[in-house]
């Protein structure tokens, strides 16, 4: 299955992906000069580069994007640190083919961009990532996988916070070695690495 990546950020859950042999055919992002952008850009990916500030409106973007990913045959868009919400055209364009991988066991911590430093604040004893479906309902699509872990150790014994895990590392999409739960549902069945 081909994927579509979209990036805001460093890039780590793209760069997982990619290092899984997940067939990443072109990756979108509202920041040109992040760190997923310049990756997607070292492996030759193609780059959709959709700052907000070269469209009329979020919709007009949104819109853009579609037509970007549907140019590469893309037929699964994983959001991976993707920090906008998608807007009626995107979300009509790929109902039931966009997945998210957001950095916190939902539904806790959901509807943030700082739901790390949220779970870290508070104190949760476990903490990890959840894949799921996105809707119109922000972070509350059908959940896909979720992976945890509890607190670390710091050296001597003394318990330090929890720290969230990578998403994509542990619960990837039809991934057998995922740390949690793994989806049933036919998107997931379908997605195979390249190769």
């Amino acid at each position: 299955m081909k994927l579509g990546v979209a990036v805001s950020g460093k890039g780590s859950n793209l760069r997982n992906l990619v290092d899984l042999g997940f067939d990443v055919v072109a990756v979108a992002t509202n920041r040109p000069s992040c760190g997923g952008a310049a990756f997607a850009r070292q492996r030759r990916i193609p780059v959709g580069e959709l700052s907000l500030k070269r469209f009329a409106s979020e919709e007009a973007r949104d819109a853009a994007m579609r037509d970007f990913f549907r140019s590469h045959d893309v037929e699964l868009v994983v959001d991976a640190g993707y920090d906008r919400i998608h807007t009626r055209p995107f979300l009509e364009g790929y109902r039931g083919r966009i997945i998210n991988v957001h950095p916190s066991l939902l539904p806790e911590f959901g509807g943030s961009m700082d739901a790390v430093e949220q779970a870290l604040r508070s104190g949760v004893p476990v903490t990890g990532a959840t894949v799921h479906l996105v809707t119109e309902d922000l972070d509350a699509g059908p959940i896909l996988a979720r992976g945890g872990g509890g607190q670390g150790q710091r050296h001597g014994g003394e318990s330090s916070p929890p720290r969230p895990r990578s998403g994509a590392q542990d619960s990837s999409p039809g991934n057998p070695d995922a740390g949690g739960e793994t989806c049933r549902e036919p998107c997931c069945r379908s997605v195979t690495r390249a190769g």
